[in-house]
Order: structure tokens, then sequence, then C-alpha cells
């Protein structure tokens, strides 16, 4: 059945785009379209003309997918005819090839042969002699060729005289390349008599210009006092600013070499850079160095520091929590069966994890922080044997809002060191709660994670490879009935549409933290770069002397 098209035509009439407000409250409206006047009421936009739409889409692309499958069946019954007949074709010519009475012509003249030709130079003749005794000649046109060859040496050509009396004639120059020398600024370059090509290297043509740093550093130091006595040390009490003989040089290298050779293991860098040193590759506040894991069947020393808490990814196995009792950060991915885990955990990839074991005092003296794909919320329990748990605790994990809107903490390593391991936990989280599609064991470059992060007094924000941005903070206002606030994002957004989330607090001398109530918000001028907002409300205290704006935008960065 043929498509039919549906003739869409526009609503004609004046203010068309005229509405009128009916129920208005502070919260809400009913917007009804009330033109002054419709001319022409226009196609209606309905379900029946979509469906038609959507319907007629459908069985275009139904009957392209069956012409499609139809001429590939027929592609393919093609090529196996063609190479059934390629087949059938090759067998037949290698069966008439290996058969005794195939090309007999050929084969009655190689039996008839007693060997090789022989060659008649006077008139260019092959002679074939049979075993009877008969002879075959074939004659070659070699007549056409030179009988002669000279050389012109005015022209300078190469005569070949052939046996009509016409020559052909060849250019000596067309037979030979000459090769030339040239003097360049630093280099000669000659050519033997034997067709050999020589370089020099022209005298007194090198230059400052063209030694090396380092060469022109050897000529042109000079040794102070300091140095001198060290060289002459080094080249066994020789005067000061004498260098060694090249004999007395290559006898050093030598010495040099055999001390490097007597050398132990222990003695020379090793391949394997693990060390029981307390003070090999120390790192601090500017310098890298090498990790160091936790004791797994030790105790800590008393004030030890700068350990690494090592990374394992496990998958789709059993998993009983009193077994992890070295210190670390585990992905528990797909448990097929769950042992010692909080109440209610069952398996599958719903119930992935993701557990901190920490250190404490003694062996197997640990604390665990499990975290489950999906939720919010962190359950903990410690060990002070390693049969003796305690219960789980259940709590939620505290925000970065919830951080802002709190008590600030002190600026402290200390507290540096928590937000470095509260924000390591973030991006485990992540991974586990993520609506995206990530498939856990899958390389870096398949899965996302946080690339940059940067918090200051009032600003924070979070960047994820694949372009995910997370920010927010907060703006204080000083008037409590009316309030209105401009809004510079840390990072540009692509476009308009991301979200936004607001939240208000209210802080008084007295209580601390106070929500405010029946306040209305308004935002506008939404743009990649920032937005606005206003507002005003009343609150539960006449103490209330700041208001202090919560905001988060979530989206994709430019």
């Amino acid at each position: 059945m043929a498509y039919e098209k549906t003739n869409w035509e526009p609503r004609e009439g004046s203010d068309l785009d005229r509405f009128e407000k009916a129920n208005e409250t502070s919260k809400s409206v009913i917007l009804r379209n009330r033109p002054n006047a419709v001319t022409k009421p226009g196609t209606p936009f309905s379900v029946k003309n979509m469906n038609k739409i959507e319907q007629g889409i459908y069985e275009a692309h139904e009957m392209i997918h069956a012409e499609m499958a139809e001429r590939l069946a027929a592609d393919n019954d093609l090529q196996v005819a063609v190479d059934n007949e390629t087949t059938a074709r090759t067998n037949a010519i290698q069966t008439h090839n290996e058969k005794v009475t195939a090309h007999p012509y050929l084969t009655a003249i190689i039996n008839t042969l007693i060997g090789l030709p022989a060659w008649n130079p006077d008139n260019h003749t092959l002679i074939f002699t049979a075993k009877d005794g008969s002879t075959l000649e074939v004659d070659l046109p070699l007549e056409d060729l030179a009988r002669d060859i000279g050389f012109d040496p005015v022209t300078k050509e190469i005569i070949l005289l052939k046996h009509d009396g016409s020559e052909i004639r060849i250019s000596v120059s067309d037979l030979v390349d000459v090769y030339t020398g040239s003097i360049g600024t630093h280099i000669q370059i000659t050519i033997g008599s034997n067709n050999q090509i020589n370089a020099i290297l022209r005298g007194g043509s090198i230059t400052d210009t063209e030694l090396s740093a380092a060469l022109l550093a050897k000529i042109n130091g000079k040794l102070d006092a300091t140095a001198q006595a060290a060289d002459s040390a080094k080249l066994g009490g020789q005067l000061p600013g004498i260098y060694a003989k090249q004999a007395d040089m290559q006898a050093a290298d030598q010495n040099l070499q055999n001390q490097i050779n007597a050398m132990t293991p222990g003695q020379m860098v090793p391949i394997n850079h693990a060390s029981a040193q307390t003070t090999y590759g120390i790192a601090s506040s500017g310098i890298y160095g090498h990790a160091r894991f936790p004791p797994n069947n030790a105790a800590p020393a008393v004030g030890s520091f700068g350990y690494a808490l090592p990374y394992s990814y496990l998958s789709s196995q059993s998993f009983n929590l009193n077994n992890y009792q070295t210190p670390g950060i585990y992905t528990l991915y797909n448990p097929t069966e769950v042992t010692n885990f909080p109440a209610g955990w069952s398996t599958g990839t719903g119930n992935s994890a993701c557990l901190i074991v920490l250190p404490f005092y003694e062996v197997s003296a640990v604390k665990q922080i499990l975290y489950k794909r999906g939720t919010n919320k962190e359950w903990s329990r410690y060990s002070t044997t390693t049969t003796a748990w305690t219960a789980w605790i259940e709590g939620p994990i505290a925000t970065l809002e919830d951080q802002n809107a709190s008590k600030s903490l002190p600026s402290t390593d200390a507290n540096q060191t928590i937000q470095s391991l509260l924000q390591t936990v973030r991006n485990c989280l992540y991974w586990l709660t993520s609506n995206s599609k990530i498939l856990f064991g899958t390389t870096q470059s398949q899965t996302d994670f946080v690339v940059e992060t940067k918090t200051n007094n009032n600003e924070w924000y979070r960047i994820y490879k694949n372009g995910w941005v997370e920010q927010g903070g907060y703006i204080s206002h000083s008037n409590a009935s009316m309030f209105m606030g401009d809004v510079t994002l840390p990072k540009i957004m692509l476009n308009g549409n991301y979200t936004i989330t607001i939240s208000i607090h209210a802080t008084t001398a007295s209580n601390g933290t106070t929500p405010m109530v029946d306040t209305g918000i308004t935002l506008y001028d939404v743009t990649n770069i920032g937005f606005k907002y206003g507002g005003m409300g009343t609150t539960t205290t006449s103490t209330m002397y700041n208001i202090r704006v919560y905001w988060r935008v979530e989206g994709i960065m430019q």
C-alpha cells in the first residue's frame, strides 16, 4: 500500500501565541491558549498523524531490509556458482594434462629428438636431429641485425651497420656517467684515476662554530685551584693542570672497569629497586619517592609513616570479608557468593562493592569500610583478632556540600590526609554508582574516572575523563528578606542545558545553621558560563543575620 502524504497547513489568525492565566498561586499557574482570532485552524498535531508518520518510516525500513536480504542472497548464490564452475574447469584441465594421450604433437617431437639442437652461425639456424637421422632446421631472422660495428670520432657515436646497409647510431654520452669533484667550505671531493671518490677535510676550515659545546668547554676551560687539586688526585698525583698521557688515561679507564667488575650485587644499583632500608627512596612534600605497603604479618613500628594502600580488582567469585585483613583497597565486582557481609547483601553486579582495609595497632587488628554500588551508604566494622569481628555499622556518606554547610575543619596535615582519602573513596563510588555503561575489568581508556579536582573556600569542581563535570559552591547574603546573586562557573559548560541544584541555609548567632522556610527562588539568564538567581522568604527565627545559598551544577564541559 503506497504511503499517502499528509498536507500540513499552518494555523492562521491574530495573536496566535496569546495565553490567559488562571488559578495562579505562588507556586503554580494554568496557562490556556486564547488567540484573538483564528482564520484558519491548520492541520492538527495529533497522535493519529504522528503514528501515520511512524508507520510509514517503519514500512520503508522493512522494505529496504527485505531488498537488502534478497540482494545478499542473490550475490551469495552467484558467488557459489562461480566458485563451483571454477573448480570444475580447473579439475578438468588438470585431468587432461595428466593423460598420456594429451598433447600428442609435442609428445611426438620430444620423443623423436636425440638431444640439444646445433647452431649454424653462417645462416643463423638451429638444427634439431631426430633418432632416425632426419633433421629439422629453424631459421632465426638475425640478418636484420648489425653485420659490423664502428665509431665516428667527429660525432662521438657508435655505428651499427645492418645487413641491409642501414645504420644505427648510438651517442657515447648516452652510455657514460660523468662524475666531477667539488670544493666546499670544509670538505673537498676529488675523483681518482680508478674512479674512486675521495673526501678530504680542508685544513684550517674548522672554527668554533662547528665544534660542540662539550668540546669547546674542554678546549677553553681553565681549572681553578680547587679543581686542579682534584684533577691531580684523580691522575695519580701529577702536577695540577697537566693532563695524563693517552696511555695513562687508558690504564686509568681499565682500572676503573676492573673495580666495577669486582663489585658485588649489593654495591651496584639493583634491577629490583625494592629495599629494606628505611631511608631508601624516601619521599617528602617536594620529592617523589618509592612506595611501601603496610606490613602483612607484623604491626607497623611506632611513629611509622609513608605507607601506601595497594589496589586490587576482583571479579565474579565468592567473597568472604573475614579473609580481607591485608591493608588495601579492593573492588569486589559481581559477587557469586557473599559471606560476612552486612545483612541483606546479595549477589550479582548490582551488589558490587568497594572495600577499604585500614591497619590498626597490631597483627590482624584492622578496620573495614564497605561501600555498595548504587547506594549512598557506608558500612564499617573492625577486628581485634583473625576471628573476632564487631558487627557492621551502617552510616551515610557525607557530601562535599554537607562539609561546606557544616563547621569547617582546621587546616592541618591530618585533615588534608583525610580529605585525600575521602576523594579516593568518592572516585571508587563513582565507578560503582555511575549511570553510564562502565564495564569492570576493561582498560583505562574504556572506563571513566576523575582526571582533575579542585576545592577552595567557597567553590569546587570534579572533571571526569569523558568530559562530565560536577561543580558547586556557595554565595553569602546579608539581607534575609530578599536576595539576588550571580554565579560564574569555575568550568565553562558546553551549552546552557545542564542541571542546577539550589539549597538555602540561614545562619544565626545561636543555633548554627537553620533552613529557611516558605522560600521561593527563581533562576534566570542561564548560559554556559553561569546563571543568576533571586528570591525572598521568611524564617523560623528573628536572630538570623546571614543567608548562604549553596549551588551545584552537573553536565558536559566545553
